[in-house]
């Protein structure tokens, strides 16, 4: 089960024509789902493609990177994603306590703990912003909430300046960032749901599997789970989401077992006989 402390990414999904070369080969290869990205690789993007990397198992760390992109892993653990030019989408849910995780551009740094937001460098014109996003949780396409953190350009950020991003920032919302069209806005959206989507799959599945080991574990408890949200998911967790052990279940009377069993009138014949034979054994000879 891959995690941060593994230091390697993981392609999520691929469109269109994504390209990676590794530390020391300037070969570029396509990307394909289930490559493994290290540090040190850089990833391009071209017109009307894109990229998503998970770095652990429920898929609570990942990135986006759209087209039009050109990116280094300069590190996985702590994070450091080096965006040469265009943009990366993160979405930042389960970092371990002592983990960084930012994006360094050529002017300013975005790091960020617990949240969703997104960095956009143009190279060209030196132009940086980096926002948190707030994506709606409605099932549609609904506009998107950009909170600015920065729109500063390159000759008023001081190079190297980090900029911290934290959940719950309250910063001057803005309707929209002028250069971010339509498409790019449904693609931001997209890539959240998706995987916060694939993170509530993966955590039902791995629930599911620990349900199936404590019923085979104890033969006598039938388990079912029926989880219709995340809130139901994260308070079932909190509560160990431990099944009963057989040993703290109430013991059935062996005669009321009998009885459903074998019927009223087996149960009185049975207990008629002398008491040093079992019932059980003589209904069935």
């Amino acid at each position: 089960e891959p995690t941060l402390r593994d230091g390697l990414g993981y392609v999520h999904q691929v469109k269109g024509k994504a390209m990676m070369s590794t530390a020391g080969n300037p070969v570029e290869k396509k990307l394909k789902v289930g490559d493994v990205v290290k540090a040190g690789d850089q990833i391009y993007t071209q017109k009307k493609s894109s990229v998503s990397i998970t770095f652990d198992f429920l898929k609570q760390n990942a990135v986006h990177i759209p087209e039009s992109s050109r990116a280094v892993f300069t590190s996985i653990e702590p994070t450091d994603i080096k965006l040469e030019t265009g943009s990366v989408f993160s979405a930042v849910d389960g970092l371990p306590k002592d983990s960084t995780w930012k994006v360094t551009t050529p002017v300013a740094v975005a790091a960020v703990r617990g949240t969703l937001y997104v960095v956009r460098f143009q190279a060209e014109s030196g132009e940086f912003y980096a926002a948190t996003v707030d994506v709606p949780d409605d099932g549609r396409d609904s506009a998107i909430e950009i909170n600015l953190i920065t729109a500063d350009n390159l000759a008023s950020i001081m190079e190297g300046k980090q900029i911290t991003l934290r959940e719950g920032d309250s910063s001057d919302l803005q309707e929209m960032i002028q250069d971010l069209n339509p498409e790019a806005v449904k693609e931001i959206q997209q890539f959240f749901n998706e995987i916060k989507g694939d993170q509530q799959k993966t955590l039902l599945a791995a629930l599911g599997g620990y349900v199936e080991r404590r019923v085979s574990e104890n033969k006598n408890i039938y388990a079912q789970s029926d989880y219709s949200s995340r809130d139901d998911i994260d308070k079932d967790m909190s509560e160990t989401a431990q099944l009963p052990l057989i040993d703290n279940l109430p013991n059935l009377d062996p005669a009321e077992d009998f009885k459903d069993q074998h019927g009223q009138k087996d149960l009185e014949n049975a207990q008629a006989e002398p008491k040093d034979q079992d019932y059980h054994s003589m209904s069935s000879s």
